[in-house]
């Protein structure tokens, strides 16, 4: 019984991670597969912290957090995941690539326009996604140049916020590690 469980679950993580069979080249294929499990993986973790996260809000404070602007960007980073994921199984693995750097990239182009200062750490560690994927599946004069870009990106934002420095160092730390 466990045996057969297994095996199905390695075939549905096969069919979900393998490489598109128009995809040849062995880079690109490895790329391919790279990709398609941070993406998986990615989307798995933040649908199972949001559901923990709503299971405990519930138990101490009595109310979910659906209603919350945390759901629309649940909602806007799941798009993020699941578009690029569908052109990435359809073969189309480089316009996955640069889809989901692109609208990554520019969900963090939203911070400025959250009033919370709560939100200026999750959009902060969001912008780190496009450098670590471009990091693995592009070639360094590429990632280099994305990751330079996120990096002036969060600056121009941390100069313009108008909050005190000690409200948003979380997520501009969390940035500056992962450069």
């Amino acid at each position: 019984q466990a045996h057969s469980l297994r095996n199905f679950l390695r075939r549905v993580w096969g069919l979900l991670v393998g490489p598109h069979r128009s995809i040849t080249s062995p880079e690109d294929r490895h790329g391919a597969h790279l990709l398609a499990v941070l993406m998986v993986v990615n989307l798995l973790l933040v649908t199972l912290m949001l559901f923990l996260t709503n299971f405990i809000w519930f138990h101490v404070e009595g109310k979910t957090i659906w209603h919350d602007q945390d759901t629309a960007v649940f909602a806007a980073c799941g798009a993020a995941t699941i578009i690029p994921f569908a052109f990435l199984r359809a073969g189309y693995y480089r316009a996955s690539i640069w889809f989901f750097l692109t609208i990554t990239a520019m969900m963090s182009l939203v911070g400025p326009f959250m009033p919370d200062p709560n939100a200026e750490i999750g959009y902060l560690a969001l912008i780190v996604v496009p450098m670590l994927i471009a990091s693995f599946v592009l070639p360094v004069r590429w990632a280099a140049l994305v990751s330079v870009s996120v990096a002036v990106i969060a600056i121009i934002r941390l100069v313009n916020s108008g909050l005190p420095f000690r409200k948003v160092w979380t997520g501009y730390g969390i940035m500056t590690a992962v450069v």
